[in-house]
């Protein structure tokens, strides 16, 4: 009877082993380290959309490999990052000017970019201000179609 009862102890031991034991190496953790993404990416929004994400960052008065501004960044998982161009196409007259902080929305199948657009120190007489931008897919590109004034700001930075 005392074998019995120790076969089963550690029959139970073990099962309860296997059990805690991650299956192949999909259980297995995959290490990273931050930052995931190693350039300069400053004032980041992230989207998730059917499955994927889409990173994107400030430019400044820079612009990307296509001409356009907003860094776009695209992503399965979080952690693997692959260029994808710029997501904005800048309107004409704006090559000096600074395009800061995007953040995007979809509504009724339209995305929605909405950013700072401008230049200057605070206090000037023009300075940043937000505007609106429209795309039929999450990575563009987005054409601008308003400004969104603010009432009594010169400098309305980060949408």
């Amino acid at each position: 009877m005392a074998s019995r009862r120790h076969f089963l102890k550690g029959t139970a031991s073990g099962l309860a082993l296997l059990a805690m034991r991650p299956y192949g190496a999909a259980a297995a953790a995959r290490m990273y380290t931050n930052p995931v993404v190693a350039r300069n990416f400053p004032d980041p929004f992230v989207l998730r959309h059917g499955g994927k994400y889409y990173a994107f960052g400030t430019t400044g008065q820079g612009r990307t490999t296509d001409n356009r501004v907003f860094t776009l960044l695209t992503s399965t998982n979080l952690v693997d990052w692959q260029a994808a161009g710029g997501a904005l196409t800048p309107p004409p007259g704006t090559e000096k000017a600074d395009f800061w902080a995007p953040e995007v929305v979809e509504h009724q199948g339209t995305f929605y970019m909405y950013y700072s657009r401008g230049g200057g120190a605070i206090g000037a007489t023009i300075g940043h201000q937000l505007h609106v931008a429209t795309s039929a897919r999450p990575e563009g590109p987005y054409t601008e179609v308003a400004a969104l004034p603010v009432p009594d700001s010169k400098f309305t930075i980060d949408a």
